[in-house]
């Protein structure tokens, strides 16, 4: 991972949704994501593209999530209503595995930017929402034990012409810029195959938390139930993709 520290501004906002409008390019996003293979196969799982026609983008992102499928938005304004989901690809009943993505086109013009006045007022760190907005170009903004956040950026992007717009958006505050070796999509296929593995001996009340942490470029999984075979499998399976948190209480021989 390549660190270079700037002083910008800290964000309150973290990056939760991978969108992809018009001036993003989905089909770059789709293509990069077929290549991360090793984050969305052979699970033994598979499961349906669900019918999401007429349900708003953030009741898409849970529902693909809840399955374990990764929603990558496309706005179209022909396609309906701004913010209401018209179609996917692949379409709907489609078998995929577990990790692999779908692209969902929803109504409504590409966000802009500077964000208007009213999106600003819902949004009022600008860092964070730039962040947001751009997952082509950013995994997230991540945090560690020291005050100022983190700007993660996605493999191969130029850093240096993204600095006057982070600075405008920073408005005079520290920040940080770090390069991930694996693009915020194949963080998120990491996870939805994390969310849904078969752990060896999960209890009844075996809770868990399957996050993408941008400031580490991994996928943290937190739980004090784990066995030594889970983590084992987990490392073998995706190496430093993957980081278990507070998984020793507890833990039982795997």
């Amino acid at each position: 991972m390549v660190e270079v520290t700037l002083e910008r501004r800290p964000p309150r906002v973290l990056a939760a949704l991978l969108l992809c409008g018009a001036l993003v390019g989905c089909a770059d996003a789709a293509g990069r994501a077929d290549t991360a293979g090793s984050a969305a196969a052979a699970t033994g799982s598979a499961v349906a593209v669900p019918d999401i026609a007429g349900r708003s983008a953030a009741d898409v992102s849970k529902v693909m999530d809840s399955i374990g499928l990764v929603a990558v938005l496309r706005t179209d304004p022909a396609s309906g209503p701004a913010g209401v989901a018209s179609s996917t690809d692949p379409s709907a009943g489609t078998i995929l595995p577990v990790g692999s993505v779908v692209i969902v086109t929803v109504g409504g013009p590409a966000a802009g930017w500077p964000p208007t006045s009213a999106e600003r007022a819902g949004a009022p760190n600008l860092l964070g929402l730039l962040v947001q907005r751009r997952p082509d170009a950013f995994v997230g903004l991540g945090f560690d034990d020291q005050p100022d956040p983190i700007v993660v950026f996605n493999p191969g992007v130029d850093v240096e012409s993204w600095r006057a717009r982070l600075d405008e958006a920073a408005e005079g505050a520290p920040y940080r810029v770090r390069m991930c070796p694996r693009t915020g999509l194949e963080l998120a296929q990491v996870k939805a195959v994390v969310s849904t593995w078969r752990w060896e001996a999960r209890p009844a009340d075996g809770a868990f938390a399957v996050v993408i942490d941008p400031a580490t470029c991994s996928v943290r999984v937190s739980g004090d139930w784990f066995t030594d075979g889970d983590v084992r499998r987990l490392g073998e399976r995706f190496g430093e993709a993957v980081s278990v948190v507070d998984a020793t209480a507890g833990r039982a021989d795997g």
